[in-house]
């Protein structure tokens, strides 16, 4: 997805009161639970928990996994009102590209955006956002069952109907082809905060869940995660839905994505990313000669002028 990518923190309490926090918002409530609200919009004046409503079960079908509770969801006009709240609940300063944040632990939802939740479908809208968010919630039904980072985010990713781009897959593909992705191991509790990296991190789990999908039909997504709500770990989840070797995933993976693009579009996508690339070094390279030269012609001009000074005394 857009690097502007979803965020997902677990916390055991909310710490600020909800009425100084959303002082201003409206309030819709439904069968759902409640819907802060600030902006948004919705066709036809649907009532808003009406409308997150229909984006819950929109999830549950496609996951085929139901919610079971009832949630709160604070939908705010933007970014900036986004991380003023998030910054506030968990009490440090929020990634600048995040989007959206759940909190499986208090079944909250925070999701910010342009604020019209009829742009359905757009790369990167408020609409691909809430249904991301609201997938963490369902993802999560057990609370304290262990999700693999890159599962979860990989499962949101796929059910909010995000879609990498050709070239984003061959650049992938290349980095398969010189071992340049990440290890499963190293994406099973946190990702890069760098923003590359990061971006990397959420489409090559974007891509394994796409794997396990092709291979074994979209029911494995609920199997696994009705296996790990029932305590199991991933390993032993995927080898019992799957009777294959989990040992062996990794492996697999990075075969079927290496294949997936030709030749030509993975050396395309490599020389587009290393000419912008270079094409950032040269500027550097320019802005610090600039600053070099600066610098040296003052300190003539103060070296002249000290020594004018000099003259200027013994003369006297």
């Amino acid at each position: 997805m857009s690097c502007a990518a979803a965020l997902l923190l677990f916390f055991s309490s909310f710490a600020a009161p909800e009425s100084r926090l959303l002082k201003g918002y409206d309030v819709d409530r439904g069968e759902i639970g409640i819907v802060y609200h600030r902006g948004w919009q919705t066709w036809r004046g649907e009532d808003m928990a009406d409308f997150v409503e229909r984006k819950v079960r929109d999830v549950e079908s496609t996951l085929g996994r139901e919610l079971g509770r009832s949630i709160t969801v604070v939908l705010t006009p933007g970014r900036k009102e986004l991380h003023r709240l998030v910054e506030q609940v968990v009490e440090r300063r929020p990634h600048d590209n995040l989007q959206g944040l759940a909190l499986p632990a208090r079944d909250w939802i925070f999701v910010g955006g342009e604020g019209v939740s009829g742009q359905a479908g757009r790369p990167g809208s408020a609409h691909e956002t809430l249904l991301h968010e609201i997938t963490h919630l369902v993802n999560h039904g057990a609370r304290n069952s262990i999700i693999p980072r890159w599962f979860d985010e990989g499962v949101c990713m796929w059910v909010s109907g995000n879609r990498i781009l050709p070239k984003d897959e061959a650049y992938l593909c290349g980095l398969a082809h010189v071992g340049g992705l990440f290890r499963v191991r190293q994406l099973e509790t946190e990702f890069p905060r760098l923003h590359l990296l990061g971006t990397i991190a959420y489409q090559e789990s974007q891509m394994m869940v796409s794997f396990l999908v092709e291979e074994h039909g979209s029911k494995i997504l609920s199997n696994l995660l009705s296996e790990l709500d029932a305590g199991k770990d991933f390993g032993r989840a995927y080898e019992d839905q799957t009777e294959r070797s989990w040992a062996d995933f990794e492996a697999q993976f990075f075969r079927w994505l290496s294949g997936r693009r030709n030749l030509l579009e993975v050396i395309a996508s490599l020389v587009n990313v290393w000419t912008f690339i270079a094409f950032l070094g040269l500027i550097a390279i320019f802005r610090s000669v600039l600053r070099e030269r600066k610098l040296r012609r003052k300190l003539e001009v103060e070296e002249k002028a000290a020594e004018e000074g000099d003259v200027g005394v013994v003369s006297e």
